[in-house]
């Protein structure tokens, strides 16, 4: 919207379409969590993966949904360092020399969408 809102060529049109859909998408988010909330109930694996989630502080509906389909794709058996990793939550320790160094920091090399949720 800001691009469109910005560009000389943009028509007042396009620019009201993409309003009118920017004010409809969060309606639209709550309706597909609800959509995904009704699947869920229908399939004991994907409950107990969500009540389990929901246990946690901090968790509600719409991020457990969202770890959901992040987390439930990944092999079960990897292990705790792996998802960390996988997550990008791993510690990334930065040095240079013998002088340099910063505060340790998560990589955020993996999966930004899991970070996001969290």
């Amino acid at each position: 919207l800001h691009a469109a809102q910005a560009s000389r060529t943009t028509s007042a049109i396009v620019v009201n379409d993409l309003e009118v859909n920017l004010r409809h998408l969060p309606r639209r988010i709550e309706e597909l969590v609800r959509q995904a909330l009704k699947l869920i109930e229908q399939n004991s694996r994907l409950q107990g993966a969500y009540d389990h989630l929901r246990s946690l502080r901090g968790i509600a509906a719409r991020s457990a949904v969202q770890l959901l389909g992040e987390l439930l794709v990944l092999p079960g058996d990897m292990e705790v360092r792996q998802w960390v990793a996988h997550a990008g939550l791993d510690v990334r320790h930065y040095s240079s020399g013998r002088s340099v160094s910063e505060r340790p920091r998560i990589s955020k090399v993996g999966n930004k969408h899991i970070r996001r949720a969290l």
